[in-house]
C-alpha cells in the first residue's frame, strides 16, 4: 500500500505527531499575535477598547468604555467573554485576550483533529487535516489583528460538530452557549450552524430535533440582544448600530429580508460586485472568493449544508457598506476556517482511502501556498506586511526603539487618565480613563507616536490628529517631560481645566 509506512508510523507516535503540530503552530501564532503586541502593532480599535473592558471587569464593574468615549462596551458588541477572561488579567496584563486567543484556536484544532479520527479512522488523514485547518489564510489576518471575539467562537465550532455527532447533548449544548455570548451576530451564525446540522442529519429524529431547538435557541437569543438589551445598555436613544452597515441592502431588519426575498438576482450579484463609487475596490470580493477555492472551499459546492452555514458570513461580510470587510483582511475571514475543513473532511469521505490521502495533500499544499502568498500581497487593500509576516526581521523591528518606548511608558503613572496614540493604547488601558487621540479629555498625560502614519500626513484625520498635538505643545496647560525617538509625551500642569467634557465613571 502507498501510504501504509506513513499511516503506520502515524499510528504508532500518534500522541507526538499531534503535540508536535500543535507545538509548531503555536510559535508560530505566538510569535505573530504576541509578537505585534510587544513591537506595538495593536491598537486602540480594538484590542486597546476590550483591554479596557478587561481591565474594568477584573474590578468587578461595568465598563463604561472612554476609548469609545464613554459607551457600555456592550452596547456595541454584545460579548460576554472577557469577563471570565479577566480573571486572568494579574497573570498575563495586556497580553491576555490575546493569550486566549491563541490558546483558543489550537483548542479548536484539536476539536477539528478529534471530529476527523473519529470519522475516519486514521491518523494520517486526520493529520493532514489539521494541518490544513492550521493554514488556511482566515487565521493569520485574523492573528495579525489585534484581539476579536468571533475568533473564539469559530473555535468553538468543531467541539459543537463533533458531540453533536456524538450526541453528547450536554457538552454540545455548553460549546453552543460559548458561540452565543461570544459576539451577538455570532447568534446569527449559530442560527444556520444548527439548521446545516439539521440538514446533514433529518435522517436522525433525536439530531433533526437537537439542531431545530438550537437554531430556535440561537434566534431568540438574538432577537432579545439586538432589540432589548443592546439599546437599553446605550447611551441615549441608539439601536443597534451595525444594521445600518448593510444598507445597499435596505434600511433595518425587515427591509433587507423583504429585499432579500423579492429580488434575490441582485442579492447574488452583491456577491461580487463592487458596490461602493471607489474603484479600487472592484476585485476584492474576487479575490475572497478565489482564496476559499485554493483553500478547499471548492468542497462546499459539493456539501449544501456547509455552505448553508455560511450565510450569514457572506452575507455580512460582502453586503457591507465598508469594504475592508469583503476580503480576505482582518478578523472578518475566521469563521470560514472550521466550516471548509469540515466539508473537505465530508467530500474525501467519497473517495477511496488512497485517493482521499492524495486529494488531501493536494488541497494542503494549495492552502499553504495561498495563505503564504496573501503575506506578501493581496488585493485587498491595507496589507500590514511586517505585522503578517513573522518569519521576516522586519516583524521585529520598528521606525522608534521598542525599548526606548517601553521605558517612556513607564513615565505615566499608573491609574492616572491619559490619552494616547492608538499603539500605545492597548499598553495603558489598565485605568479608568484612557482615550485615543485626538480626544484629550480630563487627560492628565498625552502620549504620542510621531510619523507613524508618514503616507497619511496630507490624511484629513491624521493631520487634524497633529494639529492637536501641536496645539497641545503651545498652550499653557501643558508642560512637555520626553521627546525623543518619535515619542512625545506631555503633562497636564496641576489645576488647569480639562480639554473636553468628562463623564465620571
Amino acid at each position: 500500500m502507498r501510504f501504509s509506512k506513513l499511516e503506520a508510523f502515524s499510528e504508532k507516535h500518534q500522541r507526538r505527531i499531534l503535540i508536535g503540530i500543535l507545538a509548531f503552530f503555536g510559535i508560530c501564532f505566538s510569535l505573530l499575535s504576541l509578537g505585534n503586541h510587544y513591537f506595538f502593532r495593536t491598537y486602540a480599535y480594538d484590542l486597546g477598547l476590550f483591554n479596557n473592558a478587561v481591565y474594568d471587569y477584573a474590578h468587578f464593574r461595568w465598563n463604561d468604555n472612554t476609548v469609545k468615549l464613554y459607551q457600555n462596551i456592550l452596547s456595541d458588541h454584545f460579548t460576554l467573554l472577557h469577563i471570565p477572561f479577566s480573571l486572568f488579567y494579574r497573570l498575563f496584563g495586556s497580553y491576555t485576550l490575546l493569550v486566549f486567543q491563541i490558546v483558543a484556536i489550537i483548542f479548536g484544532a484539536v476539536g477539528a483533529y478529534r471530529f476527523h479520527l473519529l470519522k475516519f479512522g486514521k491518523p494520517l488523514l486526520s493529520f493532514i487535516l489539521l494541518l490544513h485547518f492550521l493554514s488556511i489564510w482566515g487565521i493569520y489576518s485574523a492573528l495579525a489583528y489585534d484581539y476579536h471575539d468571533n475568533i473564539i467562537a469559530a473555535m468553538m465550532v468543531p467541539w459543537f460538530f463533533l458531540y453533536f455527532h456524538r450526541r453528547k447533548w450536554l457538552k454540545a449544548s455548553i460549546f453552543f452557549a460559548v458561540i452565543l455570548i461570544s459576539k451577538e451576530n455570532m447568534a446569527l451564525w449559530a442560527i444556520f450552524l444548527s439548521l446545516g446540522l439539521g440538514l446533514m442529519y433529518f435522517r436522525s429524529k433525536p439530531q433533526l430535533k437537537r439542531a431545530l431547538v438550537y437554531a430556535l435557541v440561537a434566534a431568540v437569543y438574538f432577537v432579545v440582544v439586538v432589540k432589548f438589551i443592546v439599546p437599553a445598555l446605550a447611551v441615549g436613544d441608539r439601536s443597534y448600530d451595525y444594521v445600518n452597515k448593510y444598507a445597499v441592502l435596505g434600511n433595518g431588519f425587515s427591509e433587507i429580508i423583504t429585499n432579500s426575498l423579492t429580488n434575490p438576482w441582485r442579492i447574488i450579484k452583491l456577491l461580487f460586485i463592487n458596490h461602493t463609487p471607489e474603484p479600487e475596490n472592484d476585485w476584492a470580493k474576487t479575490e475572497l472568493h478565489a482564496m476559499i477555492v485554493a483553500s478547499g472551499g471548492w468542497s462546499l459546492l459539493l456539501q449544501p449544508a456547509y455552505l448553508l452555514m455560511l450565510i450569514p458570513i457572506y452575507a455580512q461580510k460582502l453586503f457591507s457598506n465598508h469594504a475592508l470587510a469583503w476580503g480576505i483582511n482582518y478578523q472578518y475571514s475566521i469563521e470560514y476556517v472550521p466550516v471548509i475543513n469540515f466539508a473537505l473532511a465530508a467530500t474525501l469521505g467519497w473517495f477511496s482511502a488512497q485517493r482521499r490521502v492524495l486529494v488531501a495533500l493536494f488541497v494542503l499544499v494549495l492552502t499553504i501556498a495561498a495563505t503564504f502568498r496573501s503575506f506578501d500581497t493581496r488585493i485587498s487593500c491595507c496589507l500590514d506586511r511586517p505585522a503578517m509576516q513573522f518569519y521576516k526581521k522586519k516583524h521585529y523591528r520598528r521606525f522608534f526603539d521598542v525599548s526606548e518606548a517601553y521605558q517612556a511608558l513607564k513615565l505615566i503613572p499608573d491609574g492616572v487618565p491619559v490619552s494616547a496614540s492608538p499603539v500605545f493604547v492597548p499598553h495603558l488601558a489598565n485605568r479608568d480613563f484612557v482615550f485615543e487621540l485626538p480626544f484629550v479629555g480630563n487627560s492628565e498625560y498625552v502620549m504620542y507616536l510621531q510619523n507613524e502614519y508618514p503616507e497619511k500626513i496630507t490624511d484629513k484625520a491624521e493631520l487634524s490628529l497633529l494639529h492637536r498635538v501641536e496645539k497641545l505643545q503651545a498652550s499653557p496647560n501643558w508642560e512637555q517631560i520626553y521627546h525623543q525617538n518619535f515619542i512625545l509625551i506631555l503633562k497636564r500642569k496641576p489645576g488647569t481645566p480639562a480639554e473636553e467634557p468628562v463623564i465620571f465613571k
